[in-house]
């Protein structure tokens, strides 16, 4: 609860009680991740922090191997939740590239 008071303050029980009882409900259990991601048929930029301590790099890599479009997965070493934060210029750099593709 301490990392997600960090980040979320008094909120950080309703931010992991939330997020537990979506994922957890009936109602996700039969969520089709597969044919939702080979779905994504734009170009898609998939960033993930290796060291990641809420999810799992199985979710960004599923994501960009089913995509149909042009895709890129970065898994960021030394990097943990918050990509955009923990890895600012990595982050830039990679969106930068990834819009620089599109509009050639």
């Amino acid at each position: 609860m301490q990392r997600l008071h960090k980040y979320h303050g008094a909120k950080a029980p309703w931010v992991l009680a939330a997020w537990t009882e979506t994922w957890l409900s009936e109602a996700f259990a039969p969520w089709p991740l597969e044919s939702s991601a080979a779905s994504i048929d734009c170009p898609l930029l998939v960033l993930h922090g290796a060291e990641d301590q809420y999810g799992s790099r199985l979710h960004p890599e599923l994501f960009a191997r089913l995509a149909t479009a042009r895709q890129r997965c970065l898994i960021l070493e030394n990097c943990h939740h918050v990509p955009h934060l923990e890895a600012m210029e990595v982050v830039l750099d990679a969106v930068d590239q990834h819009l620089r593709i599109d509009n050639a």
